[in-house]
C-alpha cells in the first residue's frame, strides 16, 4: 500500500558538522527532522491503495484492499460500475466497502434513483446464495416516541406505485401495511390494503385482508372464517352471526359454499 503520490517525509541532508564535542549541532538537525516527520504524518489528507490480482495470505481485521474483480473477485455477486472490488477484511471474511452507487436518505429525505438509458433500471437486486431456506429481507419498522408501542390505524409500510399524467407524478395503486387493532403481548393485529384506482379518482378502491383473515372488496362482499350452518338458509344464517351478503357453509357438507342475501 502506498500513502499519496508523493512522498510524505523528505529528510534534509545534514550538511552541517558537529561543531563541539557534544554534538549540539546533530541535535539540533535531529530535532528539526523528528518535527517534519510529526507534522508530515499528521497531516495525510489522502490514501492510494493499489489494485492486487490475488487474495493476500494472511489478512488480518481491518484491512482494507482493492482486488482486481478479474483474477481475484471476493464479491462476485455484487455488480458495481467497474470490475474492481473496494473490500474490507472482518470477521474471517471480505465485506464490501463501497458498492459504487450508493443510495442514502436521511430520516427527513428521499432514496433517488433515476434511468433515462437503460430499461428497467434502476433496480433493487439483493441474492441469498447461503445454502439455507431464508431469503433477503426488507425490514420496516414503526414506532411512537422513540420506541413507544405503535397504535391502531398505523401504517407499517406503504409501497406505492405511480404513472405520470401531464409530466407530474401520481399515485395508481398501493399496498399498505396498517396496524389493525391495540398490541397484545408481543402481537400486533395487522390488515393489508391493496388500493386501486380508476377514471373517478386515485386510490379510490381497497381490497383489505383483515387481521381476523377476511377479505373486504370494494362492493362490500365480505370473505371471512366460513361459519357453519346446520340448515342453510338466510334466517338461520342471521341467527348463527353471518353478516349480509357474508359467506357462510353447510355444516353437514362444508364443500358446499352460501351467501346470506337478506
Amino acid at each position: 500500500m502506498a500513502i499519496s503520490n508523493d512522498p510524505l517525509y523528505t529528510p534534509t541532508p545534514p550538511t552541517i558538522g558537529p561543531q563541539t564535542e557534544d554534538g549540539r549541532n546533530i541535535v539540533d538537525w535531529m530535532q528539526r527532522e523528528l518535527h517534519k516527520l510529526s507534522t508530515s504524518l499528521s497531516e495525510i489528507t489522502r490514501l492510494q491503495l493499489g489494485v492486487i490480482s490475488k487474495a493476500p495470505v494472511t489478512p488480518r481485521d481491518g484491512l482494507i484492499e482493492i482486488a482486481d474483480g478479474i483474477n481475484w473477485a471476493p464479491l462476485r455477486f455484487i455488480q458495481s460500475p467497474v470490475n474492481e472490488n473496494f473490500v474490507g477484511y472482518r470477521a474471517g471474511g471480505w465485506v464490501p466497502m463501497d458498492l459504487g452507487k450508493v443510495w442514502e436518505a436521511t430520516d427527513v429525505g428521499f432514496l433517488s434513483g433515476k434511468s433515462t438509458t437503460t430499461s428497467g433500471q434502476p433496480v433493487i437486486d439483493m441474492v441469498n446464495d447461503f445454502n439455507d431456506a431464508a431469503s433477503p429481507n426488507i425490514l420496516m419498522a414503526k414506532s411512537r416516541g422513540g420506541g413507544a408501542n405503535s397504535l391502531n390505524g398505523d401504517s407499517l409500510l406503504t409501497i406505492i406505485g405511480y404513472g405520470t399524467v401531464s409530466t407530474v407524478h401520481q399515485p395508481s395503486a398501493s399496498l399498505l401495511f396498517q396496524q389493525g387493532g391495540a398490541s397484545v403481548g408481543n402481537n400486533i393485529p395487522s390488515n393489508i390494503i391493496f388500493q386501486t384506482s380508476d377514471v373517478l379518482g386515485q386510490l379510490n378502491h381497497n381490497f383489505v385482508f383483515d387481521n381476523g383473515g377476511g377479505l373486504t372488496i370494494p362492493k362490500g362482499l365480505i370473505i371471512s372464517g366460513l361459519i357453519a350452518v346446520a340448515v342453510p338458509t338466510n334466517a338461520n344464517a342471521a341467527t348463527a352471526g353471518v353478516g349480509l351478503n357474508q359467506l357462510y357453509r353447510d355444516t353437514a357438507d362444508p364443500s358446499k359454499i352460501y351467501v346470506r342475501t337478506v
